[in-house]
């Protein structure tokens, strides 16, 4: 996400929900070869489409998951907690 790239998953978790949210990429399910090569082929044939995928993870990354403003999200969590 952070290089601008679109992601082909084959792990399905807390990622394929960020990936399928911002339309980073596609999920194929675990251990289906056939499908992951009808995807692969249908992206290379997709350069448009590709570009589009990588630049919406990437700008989903920077809105949403960025370090330092998550660094800042806990910090400010954190402070909220801590008794007066």
């Amino acid at each position: 996400m952070a290089a601008g790239k679109a992601t082909i998953l084959v792990i399905d978790g807390v990622i394929r929900q960020c990936i399928e949210t911002c339309q980073g990429g596609v999920f194929v399910p675990p251990g289906d070869d056939r499908k992951l090569a009808e995807t692969i082929r249908e992206l290379a044939g997709s350069p448009e489409k590709l570009s589009e995928m990588g630049a919406n993870a990437r700008r989903y990354l920077m809105e949403n998951l960025e370090r330092t403003m998550m660094m800042e999200k806990t910090r400010a969590l954190l402070l909220s907690l801590r008794k007066p």
